[in-house]
């Protein structure tokens, strides 16, 4: 089964496009879901261009929510792909090792 990979990002997606065309073919890998603390960064719609579920924090800094977005999709690692916030205390706690910056 593939490690199911949730990138955080902030800006346009150039990091984004860079990771989705290097897992494109990867078996061992499948990005699940790009995450952003801004609802109109443009790597949203990349991803959803590339068939990756892209969604916005209503509040960034909210743990809660981000392990409620998390579990849903069942992610197994973080990529902080550009991502230029903090991430919140638990999170690091629920993910420790399983976050690349």
């Amino acid at each position: 089964m593939p490690m199911r990979i949730a990138i955080c990002v902030s800006g346009t997606g150039s990091n984004l496009v860079a990771l989705l065309d290097a897992l494109r073919e990867e078996p061992r890998a499948q990005p699940v879901l790009v995450l952003s603390n801004r609802s109109d960064a443009p790597a949203l719609e990349r991803a959803r261009e590339r068939g990756v579920a892209a969604e916005s924090f209503d509040d960034w800094k909210s743990g809660e929510e981000w392990l409620a977005r998390l579990t849903r999709r069942r992610v197994d690692l973080i990529v902080l792909a550009g991502f230029l916030k903090l991430v919140p205390a638990t999170v690091i706690a629920a993910y420790r090792g399983r976050i690349l910056n």
